[in-house]
């Protein structure tokens, strides 16, 4: 086990864990502010008002969360049997009996569910000398200075404290006694995955100025040069080299090529084939049959088989059967 998990199972955590990112809800004793007697009670005001306003801008700043609701408690603290002196700004010395039994009461409730920080600890030692009041009633006289401050002089919305009650007193007056503070962050932002679907790409039609590019001339050129093809296009807005944007290219077989794909007589020597011949053989399969009888007087070309390489028929070179 890391030391952070044994410290927050057993006496709480640090306040730095506190004001991580991945911090859990607990209790923190180790952010504390000395109150000895020198310094007063209206200087222990200011240390400790200051110390919540410090709190509060780190725990904002370490975890991204705001501080909805805080509250200002005393509870007592006893020395640890294992120490031979009780010192108010060694958390070791103490017995925190009472700071796990607020704990328990503050994380059920929502002004105190994220934690509780100690923020100071009151001893003997810490009350002025012309006061005859135990560490109790001083520290009691501390969360009073800072529920007025918060609710009077510098009001806050923030803070959950809704009287001054000073709350019941212990039949036995413990050694110290623990002025804290419990808060409540906001709810953690939802980051929103993003979406599997790709967002629809919609195209706009090109304008009509849009001239064409020297790719589509060149196969335009390609095309004019083919022996058994030739392309045409029409101008429109003719730009600086005399190209328009085409409104159609056609491609479409030249005189050449529709007279070799035109049906028609293999030789004029050789005799017409018939009406039967020019519908095809055996049902309009296969190549037409055909008279090879030459005309008396006639003589016969030489000829050579089908382009086809399947067909077999005689015909004459450059020649290919209507149904191939």
């Amino acid at each position: 086990m890391s030391s952070i998990y044994s410290r927050t199972t057993n006496g709480g955590t640090t306040f730095d864990f506190l004001c991580s990112a991945d911090s859990n809800p607990n209790y923190a004793c180790d952010a504390v502010v000395d109150l000895r007697r020198e310094h007063g009670l209206a200087k222990a005001k200011e240390k400790l008002t200051n110390l919540v306003r410090d709190n509060i801008s780190s725990l904002e700043i370490g975890t991204d969360r705001q501080v909805e609701k805080f509250y200002i408690g005393k509870t007592s603290v006893q020395r640890n049997r294992r120490s031979r002196r009780f010192d108010p700004m060694e958390y070791q010395t103490w017995r925190k009996k009472g700071i796990s039994s607020r704990w328990g009461e503050h994380k059920h409730n929502p002004y105190g569910r994220d934690g509780l920080v100690v923020l100071g600890v009151v001893n003997r030692d810490a009350i002025p000398r012309r006061c005859r009041v135990d560490q109790e009633l001083y520290a009691l006289a501390l969360e009073q200075q800072l529920l007025h401050h918060f609710m009077i002089e510098d009001p806050d919305d923030r803070i959950a404290n809704e009287t001054f009650s000073p709350g019941r007193r212990e039949e036995q007056t413990s050694v110290g006694h623990a002025v804290y503070m419990a808060y409540a962050l906001a709810p953690k932002l939802r980051t929103e995955e993003p979406s599997a679907k790709q967002p629809r790409v919609q195209f706009s039609e090109p304008s009509a100025t849009i001239q064409p590019s020297s790719s589509l001339r060149a196969v335009i050129a390609v095309l004019d040069r083919q022996p058994g093809t030739s392309a045409s296009h029409g101008r429109m807005g003719a730009g600086a080299h005399g190209y328009g944007v085409p409104t159609a290219v056609t491609i479409r077989p030249t005189a050449r090529a529709r007279a070799e794909t035109t049906w028609r007589p293999p030789n004029p020597h050789l005799a017409a084939p018939t009406a039967r011949d020019r519908k095809g053989h055996s049902g309009g399969q296969g190549p037409p049959r055909e008279n090879s009888a030459p005309v008396r007087g006639a003589t016969t070309p030489p000829t050579t088989t089908c382009l086809n390489n399947r067909c077999k028929r005689n015909r004459v070179p450059k020649f290919k059967c209507p149904s191939c």
